[in-house]
C-alpha cells in the first residue's frame, strides 16, 4: 500500500513512479492488475495503491504456477489459455531444453510435460525436474497410449498422464486435485 502526499511536482513524480510499478506488478502477475490507485484533481493526492501479488511456495491464498512444455504451440496455446482462466500462472515452452531453462527460473507447482519431443523427450525431462525438485507436480502428456513409456514416466516420480487430444473436463479435474496438495 502506497499513500503520498505533498506538492504537485513530488506528486506527479511519484504518480509516475507508481505507474511503473504497476507495469511491473502486472508483468509478474499478468492476471492480476492493481487494484485501486486514485488520483485527486485538488490536490493530486494518490490516496492508495495497492501492490500486492501472492505467487511463489506452497499455501493457501497462493497462486499455483504451472509450466508447460510440449513441443506442439497450439497445444500449448490452448492449455495456457484454459490454465489462464481458472487462475493459475501460467509459462509455457515448445522445447525439452526451453522447458528445463524455464523450470530453473520459474520454480513451478506443477508441470504438463509432452513425452514426445524432437529435442529432449519428456522423460529426460522428468528426471532432470525430479533431480531438481522432487516435489514438483507432473502431469506427462502423451498422443500414444505406450504402456511402458507411461509405467517408466510412473517409476521416475510422474503423478499423473492424459493422453491426447486433451479432455480438458479431465485435465480440470486433476489439476483440482493437485491443487488441493498444493494448499495442504
Amino acid at each position: 500500500m502506497l499513500s503520498l502526499r505533498g506538492s504537485k511536482a513530488q506528486n506527479h513524480a511519484f504518480g509516475y513512479l507508481v505507474h511503473l510499478l504497476g507495469i511491473f506488478k502486472k508483468s509478474i502477475c499478468a492476471n492480476e492488475p492493481y487494484q485501486d490507485q486514485q488520483l485527486h484533481q485538488g490536490d493530486y493526492q494518490i490516496e492508495s495503491f495497492n501492490c500486492s501479488c501472492e505467487f511463489g511456495g506452497r499455501g493457501a491464498g497462493v497462486q499455483m504456477k504451472v509450466l508447460i512444455v510440449d513441443d506442439e504451440p497450439e497445444i500449448c496455446s490452448l492449455l495456457e489459455e484454459f490454465l489462464s482462466q481458472r487462475g493459475y500462472a501460467v509459462v509455457t515452452a515448445t522445447s525439452g531444453e526451453e522447458g528445463i531453462s524455464k523450470f530453473a527460473v520459474m520454480k513451478p507447482d506443477l508441470v504438463l510435460l509432452d513425452i514426445r519431443m524432437p529435442d529432449i523427450d519428456g522423460l529426460q525431462v522428468l528426471k532432470q525436474i525430479k533431480q531438481s525438485d522432487p516435489q514438483t507436480g507432473t502431469i506427462m502428456i502423451t498422443a500414444i497410449k505406450d504402456s511402458d513409456t507411461v509405467k517408466q514416466a510412473l517409476t521416475m516420480g510422474v503423478n499423473d498422464y492424459i493422453v491426447k487430444p486433451i479432455d480438458l473436463n479431465h485435465l480440470e479435474k486433476l489439476l483440482t486435485s493437485w491443487q488441493r496438495l498444493f494448499a495442504a
